[in-house]
């Protein structure tokens, strides 16, 4: 999952940093 939001991230700069979020509450999950 983490590839698919880096490549997501790189195509979608404006959901950089939802993604972010996102990511920090899965490691704290």
């Amino acid at each position: 999952m983490s590839i698919v939001g880096l490549l997501g991230g790189t195509f979608n700069p404006v959901h950089n940093g939802h993604l972010q979020l996102a990511e920090g509450a899965l490691i704290e999950g």
